[in-house]
């Protein structure tokens, strides 16, 4: 009851004041509710313009008036709220005092009485003095502190490759519309005015494919840095094949990036070295990373068929110590992705 018929006393009492008075004047007011608790609100004083807020509606979504008339500078209306509270409200308003009472009735039968009464106290400048404009300066100014400190978290990030700060470009909300004045802003959490430069940085490293610690990997190892590279219109295939080419110079170095990144050059490696071999040849070949991740060892003779089977970590049961590393750092690799 409270909430819808504050909110409607709120709208109605502004309402007078703001046609009572002359542009941009300073009015005081305040409110007394008897019944259900009561209350008493000190007196509060803000600056008005005519024709601001007008007296019809009231109380948003949750009330509604009937029964509305205007006599020269008084005010009634009927109301009617959702939650089934009902009442008459009552007004008058000078150039410079205005009164207001409401009555109500809730569905359970409680009664609540509230009183206002404005005065004018001056003139005023609405675009600066009134609780709108006030407000309205406040959430501008917090739009551009976050603007400010997100430019400069956008541009750390640039600076240490943080790809997951450009994904997307999400918009916090952060505008209002008050009393017909614009206010804030959306808010960039995707750094998306620096993505442009992240989108170079990141063409420039997918060049770099020789090397163990090149940049093509420092792209495709992470999985926002494969992301931007969807984002940034990046075609990712003559990097990767650039990239594989240099490590089948040398593959038997770099099988874990041959099997990560150039899966049909490590099918050809499996097929041509381990294929058909039992684990000793397999390991013999020197493609033993490149078996591991394809297949099991031929089980041409019951050790290594033992070799392939057993999982309990100890030689001496015919355990393949090396293989078990192997497939637990692939293990390692699918869950924290380096």
């Amino acid at each position: 009851m409270k909430k819808s018929v504050f909110a409607l006393l709120a709208a109605s009492f502004l309402a007078i004041n703001a046609q009572a008075a002359n542009n941009d004047e300073w009015w005081e007011y305040s409110m007394e509710m008897e019944g259900m608790g009561g209350i008493s609100m000190p007196a509060q004083k803000d600056c008005y313009r005519k024709d601001n807020i007008v007296p019809s509606g009231g109380g948003g979504d949750d009330c509604t008036q009937s029964n509305v008339k205007h006599s020269g500078n008084k005010f009634s209306a009927n109301f009617s709220c959702k939650d089934g509270t009902t009442g008459r409200m009552e007004g008058s308003s000078t150039g410079s005092e205005s009164s207001f009472k409401m009555t109500s009735k809730s569905a359970k039968g409680e009664t609540m009485t509230m009183t206002s009464k404005g005065k004018k106290v001056g003139s005023c400048n609405w675009e600066t003095d009134s609780s709108e404009a006030k407000a309205c300066a406040g959430m501008n100014k917090a739009v551009a502190t976050n603007k400010a400190d997100i430019k400069k978290e956008c541009e750390t990030a640039l600076k240490n490759n943080d790809f997951s700060r450009f994904i997307g470009g999400t918009t916090t909300g952060a505008s209002a519309d008050l009393a017909g004045k614009k206010c804030g802003g959306n808010i960039d959490t995707g750094c998306s005015e620096q993505r442009p430069k992240m989108c170079t940085k990141i063409t420039g490293f997918l060049k770099e494919t020789s090397g163990n610690n090149n940049g093509f990997k420092k792209v495709m190892e992470d999985n926002a840095g494969v992301e931007l590279t969807k984002q940034c219109n990046i075609d990712t295939a003559p990097p990767t094949k650039q990239f594989c080419s240099d490590k089948m110079k040398d593959a038997k170095n770099y099988q874990g990036d041959i099997v990560k990144f150039c899966e049909s050059d490590a099918k050809a490696l499996y097929a041509q070295h381990c294929a058909g071999r039992d684990y000793t040849a397999q390991m013999d070949s020197g493609y033993g990373g490149i078996c591991s991740s394809y297949g099991k060892p031929s089980s041409a003779s019951g050790q290594d068929s033992a070799n392939t089977s057993s999982s309990s970590g100890d030689a001496s049961k015919g355990t393949n110590p090396i293989e078990g590393a192997v497939k637990g750092v692939k293990k390692l690799k699918d869950v924290f992705g380096f």
